[in-house]
């Protein structure tokens, strides 16, 4: 299920994104205080920046990984001028009956401190091309 939310983003493939969604999903942004409830308000979120030719698109790159032994990916992302990725924020899966039903996205660049993201980001810093092996266009920085 990881996999094919990652590769969704880095397709831009909205309505694969809405196969892997339970329809009740929840999307969750802390510290922000939006949120998308069901599975067309967060597909329709992500279409803003996920689809070529959306005005906020940039380079992220997604690596799979667990976070309080869930599913988890830590995305980072390159802007146009820079040269190297940097942390942009970690999304953690909740699993319920083979979809997912939340997605509790966190943008903190504190949280890249914690383990096992900071050995990704030392990976990912040290080594554009192992991290260009997942880039893909995706959303705009939040």
């Amino acid at each position: 299920m990881l996999r094919r939310y990652v590769d969704a983003y880095e397709s831009g493939d909205v309505s694969n994104l809405a196969e892997v969604l339970r329809e009740d999903a929840r999307l969750v942004m802390p510290p922000y205080l939006e949120w998308y409830e069901g599975r067309v308000s967060i597909v329709t979120f992500a279409e803003a920046f996920m689809v070529p030719g959306s005005p906020g698109l940039v380079t992220c790159g997604g690596m799979p990984t667990k976070a309080n032994m869930q599913p988890a990916v830590a995305w980072y992302l390159q802007q146009p001028t820079e040269p190297t990725f940097r942390a942009l924020s970690v999304d953690v899966l909740r699993i319920e009956d083979g979809k997912i039903a939340e997605i509790i996205s966190l943008s903190s660049p504190a949280v890249f401190s914690l383990r096992p993201f900071a050995h990704a980001l030392r990976a990912a810093s040290s080594s554009v091309a192992t991290l260009a092996s997942v880039v893909h266009r995706s959303g705009p920085a939040r």
